[in-house]
């Protein structure tokens, strides 16, 4: 199926892994550009500074179970957050030019732990999971109209790399121009979930 996608130009960031590496050489493969950057990097990515970019994907690894080990040490809570705060920046360079040109798509990968409240090691992930779905909430309630979508994809079970890759690529696809504001699970169904 031709996903709509030749000459668009797609920036993935966050930190390199299999699943990103998947995801880039799909969409490479489907006539993509594809603009790979660093979370903490990617609002001052020369690309995005231009506004041209036609879809984002932040892809958040799960964080260590260790990732706080002092609840009080302000730095290392600023650490945990930094995510969160890296991806609004980004939304925020990037949602404009989208809404101008009356398209554009946003998606985050994240872990299933956004909805396994209790999961061992899992209160960060949810925490700063939930923290990047209520900026979508809010970008899908205030863009969607001008042709900005805003989705996530929750990796988890025994999902391979190729399974998150063609969902994602599906979310940023011109097949996807009607779905916002979801969260999909791509784990097999292995996590059950009432949301």
């Amino acid at each position: 199926m031709d996903l709509g996608l030749t000459g668009r130009l797609v920036v993935l960031a966050g930190a390199p892994d299999a699943a990103r590496d998947a995801l880039g050489e799909l969409l490479a493969e489907e006539g993509a550009v594809v603009v790979t950057s660093a979370l903490a990097e990617a609002a001052q990515c020369p690309v995005v500074e231009q506004g041209a970019v036609d879809a984002v994907v932040v892809v958040l690894p799960p964080a260590p179970p260790d990732a706080i080990d002092v609840v009080t040490e302000v730095s290392t809570l600023v650490t945990a957050w930094q995510p969160v705060v890296d991806t609004a920046a980004l939304y925020r360079a990037v949602v404009p030019g989208m809404a101008s040109r009356g398209r554009g798509r946003l998606l985050a990968v994240l872990p299933t732990a956004v909805k396994a409240a209790g999961a061992s090691g899992g209160d960060l992930d949810t925490a700063v999971g939930l923290g990047v779905l209520g900026m979508h909430k809010v970008v899908a309630a205030e863009h969607g109209a001008r042709g900005v979508t805003i989705n996530a994809v929750l990796r988890g079970g025994l999902a391979t790399d190729a399974d998150v890759a063609d969902a994602v690529s599906w979310f940023v696809s011109a097949h996807s121009g009607y779905v916002t504001g979801c969260a999909v699970s791509v784990d097999g169904g292995a996590q059950p979930s009432v949301f």
